[in-house]
């Protein structure tokens, strides 16, 4: 301590501690400042994450066996260094995965990040943290492996990974990059196939009969109900009215899955054909049954129940109910018909039950299915329509006009509420056929299990007389009840059918109207016009020119014409000069 203590202390920086110390100018700058780093669990030649990882021993960079043998057989070099390289300098690496598949040390269980110091013995090929072989090896000179105890030396510990020292992980350094050199075999396959080495006779001829027989996937795919032609601007076979309001969904499928067919262009759905014919019916319909007991002119609902009344329409008409009997009567109920004539039975049944109390005997009656009566009287209705369908006898099942079962029709103002409501029978939710029902009276608990498509609005008498005809112990008329013929008097569906395909045709003709307009060649004006004369003005006519002389005459007189102004007087007696 003296008073000279701070005698050497400089207020300014020299230029020496400038550049070495404080910043300045720095000559070492690394050779290549862009640095592209690749993970440490990726392949150093194919640039993606290694399946079966090899490392080089002289480096410690690691690449996947499927890239790096190849290359080495055709190029003998190093991909990162350009160092020559042969395929026993290649060891193999145990890398250890934790239970949620992260890489990760054995010994101290820490999980492997590109920041982790990363080391491999030569003789094990085991992979593991430096902090452990550094604790565990190096300071206590325990030269064996921690896993499988095979010694080894100082000079076995390869470093795969060190954080300060990332020279190694540059991309842009890479010999293969810079030479653009791609990691292919001799053959320059690049596929699976040349990955076989050894294959038997018969894989072999399977793989050549593929190889001959395999089609890529084409857009014939797209063909089908729900996928149609991206090329084509229709909205499908049906034109615009069988366009739904919503897509195919062909553009989502092609983008989030990989063996749907690619499609660019979004297009509509088509909506079923009896969707689009329905929604142009518009009125009831109209049909008289002619029985033997007099003519029933029924109405059906056809604007409000259309699947179910285009079949009854649609039977009558083809001759279906012909002949055919009303099988089923039980008073104060209902009449059942609409059977094949030739079935014995019920080829179809109902939910609905009607139950009768007289005194103490109860009995069950249920439409199609023929109930449980009391006392064993034989083969009952249910019995016959079990053994209808198991084929036990004789006739034909009942069918629809389209063949199949349709699905019910349900709609809350049509109840059977009173005398006289036409429903549909069945066996089950969604089994109508042919067979239909008129009720007696109200039965509103067949509601919702029973289609109603109509009612009855002339022939009450001939009804009255159906009712009253005595049945057997079976509910059969003991009197044939059959249709002689039917007659449709108002068919809504033909009109529909008539009206779809004047639009169809309307935009087809516009189709091809503009089809041909466009395919029409373009006819080239002559860009010469008509000269009249010679000079400014040599394009004008002589009409024209006439013309214009005219109204500049017409004009030039208009103007020397001296309009006078009228002042009115300001009286409050007149307002006409206002």
């Amino acid at each position: 301590m003296g008073k000279k203590q701070h005698s050497k202390d400089q207020l300014y920086v020299t230029p020496w501690e400038w550049t070495n110390l404080f910043g300045g100018k720095n000559p070492e700058l690394p050779a290549s400042r862009n640095f592209r780093r690749l993970p440490f669990n990726h392949c150093a030649l194919s640039l993606q994450p290694f399946v079966d990882p090899y490392c080089s021993v002289n480096t410690g960079v690691i690449y996947d066996l499927l890239s790096i043998v190849p290359y080495v057989k055709k190029y003998k070099q190093d991909p990162t260094s350009g160092e020559p390289l042969e395929a026993k300098d290649l060891l193999k690496l145990n890398l250890h995965k934790n239970s949620e598949g992260e890489l990760h040390c054995p010994i101290t269980f820490k999980v492997f990040t590109d920041n982790s110091h990363i080391v491999a013995i030569r003789t094990s090929g085991n992979v593991f943290a430096f902090d452990a072989v550094d604790r565990l090896n190096i300071k206590p000179k325990h030269w064996k492996d921690l896993i499988t105890d095979e010694a080894f030396v100082r000079k076995d510990i390869i470093t795969l990974q060190d954080p300060q020292n990332l020279d190694k992980f540059n991309i842009s350094t890479y010999h293969h990059v810079r030479e653009n050199r791609k990691a292919t075999d001799d053959d320059g396959e690049t596929g699976a196939r040349h990955k076989l080495r050894f294959v038997n006779n018969e894989t072999e001829s399977v793989l050549k009969e593929l190889d001959e027989t395999y089609k890529s996937p084409e857009a014939s795919y797209m063909r089908s109900d729900n996928y149609s032609d991206p090329s084509s601007s229709g909205a499908g076979e049906g034109g615009s009215l069988s366009a739904a309001h919503y897509s195919t969904g062909g553009v989502a499928a092609g983008l989030t899955s990989t063996v749907m067919p690619i499609i660019e262009k979004q297009r509509a759905a088509t909506v079923d054909e009896s969707i689009v014919r329905y929604q142009f019916v518009d009125k009831k319909g109209y049909v008289r049954l002619v029985t033997n007991m007099g003519d029933l002119n029924l109405e059906v609902f056809c604007e409000q129940v259309p699947k179910t009344c285009e079949n009854f329409v649609r039977l009558c008409a083809t001759g279906y109910y012909d002949g055919s009997r009303f099988h089923r009567l039980i008073r104060n109920f209902m009449v059942q018909g609409g059977k094949p004539e030739g079935l014995r039975g019920e080829a179809e049944g109902g939910g609905g039950k009607l139950k009768k109390h007289e005194g103490k005997t109860e009995a069950v009656k249920t439409i199609g299915k023929g109930g449980e009566t009391c006392g064993k009287r034989g083969k009952t209705d249910r019995e016959e329509w079990k053994s209808i369908r198991e084929g036990e006898t004789s006739g034909g099942a009942c069918r629809s006009f389209w063949g199949a079962p349709f699905k019910d029709e349900f709609k809350p103002n049509l109840q059977h509420s009173g005398r006289g409501v036409l429903s549909m029978a069945n066996h089950g939710p969604d089994t109508n056929t042919s067979q239909f029902f008129i009720t007696f009276r109200s039965c509103q608990h067949l509601d919702n299990k029973h289609t109603v498509f109509g009612r009855l609005v002339g022939g009450v008498t001939t009804l009255d007389t159906i009712e009253k005809v005595a049945t057997d112990d079976k509910d059969r008329p003991n009197k044939d009840i059959y249709i002689v013929s039917c007659r449709v008097f108002v068919d809504p569906f033909e009109e529909a059918d008539v009206k779809v395909k004047e639009l169809r045709d309307k935009e087809a003709e516009a189709v091809v109207k503009e089809k041909l307009d466009r395919e029409k060649p373009f006819r080239k004006v002559d860009s010469k016009p008509e000269v009249f004369s010679s000079g400014v003005g040599k394009y004008i006519s002589h009409e024209a020119r006439k013309r214009f002389n005219d109204d500049d005459s017409v004009r030039s007189l208009s103007g020397s014409v001296k309009i006078s102004k009228v002042v009115g007087k300001s009286t409050f007696d007149n307002f006409d000069s206002w």
